[in-house]
């Protein structure tokens, strides 16, 4: 994109996501890319970006995107809360993964509520942001790729959504082990063999 990065609006930024996965699944490098998308937002749950001092880019149509709590729209006193006590709980070292789900449980609920758009999505597995429209137009790729027969996209898929064969299993190759194999025995065999002749 030339020139200063904006807001795109919902569709645009939903029609150019779509276009550049099909454009970046093209080449191999692309292809490791968006592979690494599928994985990063479907091994987990994207959370939405609740703050942020930086301006947020889309790393597929370089659209600015928007934190969930902004300076003109800040989050409820419950989200900032909640937020803070995960930060003091951290420091302190506990385990504050029922509070995290139950932040993102939160701002889910916040976001539709107010029917937020263009807000920041991310992942714990990749530093590459989407925005909601964006996540939605890689679920659809997603999705197209799977219908068209793409049988890697499908598989990995399958593997993240836990629905592999769990019975498939190895080939096994049978050798003979060193117990079975007596080296004198197989000799004095052939010896009896030859003798006989």
């Amino acid at each position: 994109m030339k020139g200063k990065s904006k807001i795109l609006p919902q569709i645009e930024a939903y029609q150019n996501a779509k276009s550049t996965l099909v454009d970046l699944y093209k080449t191999d490098d692309g292809k490791s890319f968006v592979h690494h998308l599928i994985y990063a937002y479907n091994v987990e749950k994207p959370k939405f970006i609740l703050f942020s001092k930086s301006v947020l880019y889309d790393c597929l149509t370089r659209s600015v995107l928007l934190p969930v709590s902004t300076r003109e729209l800040p989050a409820s006193k419950e989200i900032i809360d909640l937020h803070a006590e995960i930060k003091a709980e951290m420091e302190k070292e506990n385990d504050v993964t029922p509070l995290k789900n139950k932040l993102n449980e939160l701002i889910e609920s916040y976001v539709t509520s107010h029917s937020l758009i263009r807000v920041a999505l991310r992942s714990d597995k990749t530093n590459k942001i989407l925005g909601i429209d964006e996540f939605q137009a890689l679920e659809d790729f997603i999705n197209d790729q799977i219908k068209e027969g793409n049988t890697t996209i499908k598989s990995m898929m399958n593997i993240l959504n836990g629905n592999f064969n769990k019975n498939t299993k190895k080939k096994k190759i049978h050798k003979k082990s060193n117990q079975d194999f007596d080296l004198n025995k197989e000799i004095e065999k052939l010896k009896e063999k030859f003798n006989h002749k």
